[in-house]
């Protein structure tokens, strides 16, 4: 089974890799704050992704390093 923190920060991660990707220039202060938010959300899930990690949640996390 797999961490709720780890899929709510593979969630974000994408969320946040697709806001990088707008390029409309009415929407650059929406986006900005949106990212803003996002990294913050990263930031707090990050204590509870801590070792030891199950053999699931390690395959999980090998497809999250290219992210």
């Amino acid at each position: 089974m797999i961490r709720e923190s780890l899929t709510a920060w593979r969630v974000a991660t994408e969320s946040l890799l697709l806001l990088l990707d707008v390029r409309d220039e009415e929407k650059r202060d929406e986006v900005i704050e949106q990212v803003e938010k996002l990294i913050a959300k990263r930031e707090e899930l990050q204590p509870s992704i801590q070792a030891p990690f199950t053999d699931e949640e390690k395959e999980f996390g090998q497809a999250l390093l290219p992210l």
